[in-house]
């Protein structure tokens, strides 16, 4: 616990000294997932257009998502960075099917824990 007060110290002293995050992440757990793999290697900006694009082509629903096509998925994650670009909108659908299968339940803190560790870039390194 005196962790979590120390880190929570940090964040509040970094806030201090340089304000509020001009872009926050998405609170809601998939949008936060989707956030982290829409983009590589870009700067926030790019991140949230391609973040953008995203929303508007599937509503951040993972059926909408999966239902993608792969060049579709492509043209979104170019947005953000040309970087593995093909590699990422794959990532995006086995996020999408992996949000069907282990739905990210915020009710219960535990199962939502349990089940988040399972998306890419996610879970506890290896």
């Amino acid at each position: 616990m005196a962790r979590a007060s120390k880190l929570v110290g940090v964040i509040e002293r970094l806030v201090e000294l340089h304000g509020e995050p001009e872009i926050r992440p998405p609170e809601d757990p998939l949008a936060h997932v989707l956030w982290e793999n829409v983009a590589y290697l870009v700067d926030d900006e790019q991140r949230r257009a391609a973040f953008a694009e995203l929303k508007k082509r599937s509503a951040l629903r993972p059926e909408r998502i999966a239902a993608l096509s792969p060049a579709q998925l492509e043209a979104i994650v170019q947005q953000g960075g040309a970087v593995g670009a093909a590699s990422r909108g794959n990532k995006l659908r086995e996020i999408a099917e992996l949000a069907l299968e282990h739905p990210l339940d915020v009710q219960d803190p535990a199962r939502a824990l349990k089940a988040i560790a399972k998306f890419p870039s996610i879970g506890k390194p290896s």
